[in-house]
């Protein structure tokens, strides 16, 4: 691939015979770029020239902070060739809405030139495309043009356990700016909620209503695989691994979400299941298996959808073949809760708030649980007071509620 943004060399010759002037960019570095990392490599400086990494994309790409100025520093490299010209110009470059000065040297020479941005985005930036750089010499020289990839996003990645070994992933910024629709947002707590709607919205993804215990995304250690998380491909997920994907995404942003896990749940009151739809039986298997084992009885032939799980997400509230979660995770950032399993829940209440609005007790609830593991043996019966269950609104407390934060769940974006 070949280097974004060649400069081209412009010269000025000046109405006076005697004076000549030619700048041309060699390299620019955003100094105060948060550690980030390509394909497993932290990006050094300059960050341009780089490579092309796809369209629009550059092999260097810069992360910075939004809403202050100062972060935006960058040193430009010129070499200028000139006749009859001395003291100081002003380097100026243009992308977008961002405005770069600074003074450079107008005698023959290399320089590093130190530009800064004279007004900071205040809101979540993928900004790519070339900078048109001149030089105000008695008159604007056209100094060449350079590709750059920059992200501005709320804090240093690099501060939280997943991304501190080396840096934010790109990739990550890439796929949560794009899938999450990012772009514009000023506000931490709208950023976790697009991450969260992200996470849950995903086409390829939906949970794992058979084994919720399994995970295609958390090894035996604990790492998630941030990599496999993002791929285009058809993935069973439970509550952990959303959990993590949002905390993950929050984190390459600068956003330090923690996790929460409950235990018990219970059952689950009338509700979205990612990527599966509405659902309050999220574990149909034992209440399919009953419903065949009557159709066997009575010399009846399901159909085809009849006799899939998926066709008893939905049952009546006290029926006893409803199976409830044992456990549940899910995000809390700014005492408000982020669930992006089922929902999903964007930050409208707290803990107990969302235990209220998410777990089904009292009269919405079976009396016992039916499990029902093979149509050729007989049902097991539990009393839900055996269970540990909640049943009424007394027993819901956010005292069960476990809170751990990223490095507590051992996360790493390995790929």
């Amino acid at each position: 691939m070949s280097q974004f943004g060649e400069t081209a060399i412009s010269t000025k010759e000046t109405t006076d015979p005697g004076k000549s002037f030619t700048a041309t960019i060699l390299a620019v570095s955003f100094d105060k770029s948060y550690k980030a990392c390509r394909e497993g490599a932290t990006i050094a400086a300059p960050h341009w020239p780089a490579k092309a990494d796809g369209y629009r994309q550059s092999k260097k790409a810069a992360v910075l902070q939004l809403g202050n100025k100062n972060a935006y520093a960058a040193t430009v490299k010129v070499k200028v060739e000139s006749e009859g010209l001395s003291g100081k110009g002003t380097l100026i470059g243009r992308l977008e809405n961002l405005h770069f000065t600074g003074e450079v040297t107008l005698t023959s020479g290399t320089y590093d030139v130190e530009v800064t941005l004279k007004q900071a985005p205040s809101a979540l930036s993928w900004i790519r495309g070339r900078i048109f750089w001149q030089i105000n010499a008695e008159r604007n020289v056209r100094a060449g043009a350079t590709f750059v990839e920059l992200f501005f996003i709320f804090g240093n990645p690099a501060s939280i356990e997943c991304f501190r070994k080396d840096g934010v992933w790109i990739k990550a910024l890439r796929f949560i700016f794009e899938e999450g629709g990012l772009d514009g947002i000023e506000k931490a707590d709208d950023s976790v909620r697009k991450v969260t709607q992200c996470c849950f919205k995903l086409p390829n993804h939906r949970y794992n209503i058979v084994d919720d215990e399994a995970s295609e995304f958390i090894d035996h250690p604990g790492n998630f695989k941030l990599k496999k998380y993002m791929e285009p491909a058809d993935f069973e997920v439970n509550s952990l691994d959303q959990s993590c994907a949002v905390i993950t995404f929050a984190a390459a942003l600068g956003l330090k979400v923690n996790g929460l896990h409950l235990s018990p749940f219970g059952y689950l009151q009338h509700t979205r299941l990612v990527g599966r739809g509405w659902c309050n039986n999220p574990f149909p298997y034992s209440k399919q298996q009953s419903a065949l084992a009557i159709s066997l009885r009575q010399g009846k032939t399901q159909s085809p959808e009849e006799s899939k799980e998926e066709a008893f997400l939905v049952v009546a509230p006290r029926d006893p073949c409803r199976r409830p979660f044992v456990d549940h995770t899910f995000c809390e950032f700014n005492n408000k809760i982020f669930d992006a399993a089922i929902g999903p829940a964007l930050g409208q209440h707290n803990r107990l708030d969302y235990m209220k609005e998410n777990i089904a007790i009292g009269d919405d609830i079976p009396e016992k649980i039916v499990t029902c593991y093979d149509i050729e043996e007989a049902p097991i019966e539990t009393a839900i007071k055996d269970t540990g269950i909640p049943k009424q609104a007394s027993e819901l407390s956010d005292n069960l509620i476990r809170t751990f934060a990223a490095k507590d769940l051992a996360i790493e974006t390995v790929s």
